[in-house]
């Protein structure tokens, strides 16, 4: 089958060492276009890793030019409004997360989708560790009684762990477009900013609860301490009858600890994640059986959640091509049950 042309909108560190590397290797690819502000960077990277197209700073050329996907890794703000040009236009896309800043803007780019691929940069559901905790999820509940609790913690650290641009920045300052994000009408002033930055932490699991198919999730307590809002909620009064706890960690440092513990009447499953710049085992499953002393580990040496995320985009779009094409329509309840928490926040304090 002839190759996809998948073109690049960004190509910065995360682009270079995340996205670019993977597609790279994938003999199913030919890398097309890129399009960035940094034309020397973009130079740079179309040299080193062989794109066969030309370096534009207009994304409207590089449509122009018919890709078949784009990736798009740029500043936040710009990210849905260049999935929706590109949904648009009918490309495929993939882009980074988080992919949008509320609901409405979410609704927006799905009604383009069509036909489309379009993969949201959420790379924990495509750890190995949570593919397996899904599919035996039933058997846990056979073995292990109803569930009880989901804990999730975030202490995300340095992420780069020591990372290196293919090539470096040619600009001396990061240019921006003066776009600002797009939040919810009710969401004012100061709470802007503590919005955007819990969004930008906790987004990865509140896609992994949407992965996990928690949709009933309804009402929340949430909690602001020390004038800060800690990101930490609680879920009450579930058809599941399981109560749901997020924090984080804001620390600036080399570790790294992320997990989700699900607690079932006689056991603990966690899901431990490790930097997802980590090449090579990006997360482990972890069974306490409370009637063994023993806690079991598996682990999964040869799998990096933006490799298997990267080859599935490729996958979903060969599929569609040959008439078995199934949408992947994730992100939705995520945002949408990220606004309810916020309306509780406001509601009561």
């Amino acid at each position: 089958m002839k190759k996809i042309k998948l073109s690049f909108i960004g190509v910065g560190l995360q682009s270079q060492i995340a996205h670019i590397v993977n597609f790279h290797k994938d003999k199913r690819v030919e890398l097309f276009d890129i399009a960035d502000f940094d034309k020397g960077l973009a130079l740079e990277v179309h040299k080193g890793f062989g794109f066969s197209g030309i370096v534009t700073n207009s994304v409207d050329k590089l449509i122009a030019r018919k890709p078949d996907g784009v990736v798009i890794t740029v500043q936040r703000p710009l990210t849905a409004g260049l999935v929706k040009k590109c949904l648009k236009a009918g490309l495929h896309v993939l882009s980074e997360k988080p992919h949008v800043f509320c609901l409405k803007e979410h609704n927006e780019c799905e009604k383009l989708q069509n036909k489309s691929v379009w993969m949201k940069g959420y790379n924990k559901r495509w750890a190995l560790a949570a593919i397996e905790f899904d599919k035996n999820y039933k058997k846990y509940l056979r073995l292990y009684g109803k569930l009880i609790s989901v804990e999730m913690f975030i202490d995300s650290g340095n992420s780069w762990l020591g990372s290196k641009h293919h090539a470096e920045p040619t600009l001396k300052r990061k240019k921006s477009l003066g776009r600002k994000n797009e939040y919810p009408k009710w969401i004012k002033g100061k709470n802007k900013f503590l919005y955007e930055s819990n969004w930008n932490f906790v987004s990865h699991f509140m896609d992994l609860l949407e992965f996990f198919n928690f949709k009933k999730i309804k009402n929340f307590k949430s909690y602001i301490g020390s004038k800060v809002f800690k990101s930490m909620f609680e879920a009450t009064k579930l058809s599941h009858s399981f109560i749901v706890n997020v924090s984080y960690s804001k620390l600036n440092h080399n570790g790294w600890n992320e997990f989700v513990t699900f607690t079932f009447e006689s056991a603990k499953i966690t899901l431990r994640y490790k930097s997802p710049m980590q090449k090579g085992g990006s997360c482990n499953l972890e069974i306490m059986d409370s009637n063994k002393s023993e806690l079991s580990i598996k682990s999964y040496k040869n799998d990096w959640t933006y490799e298997t995320q990267d080859f599935n985009f490729i996958n979903q779009i060969m599929s569609l091509k040959k008439g078995k094409f199934k949408k992947i329509y994730n992100g939705r309840i995520s945002i949408a049950t990220y606004e309810k928490i916020w309306k509780s926040l406001l509601k009561n304090n």
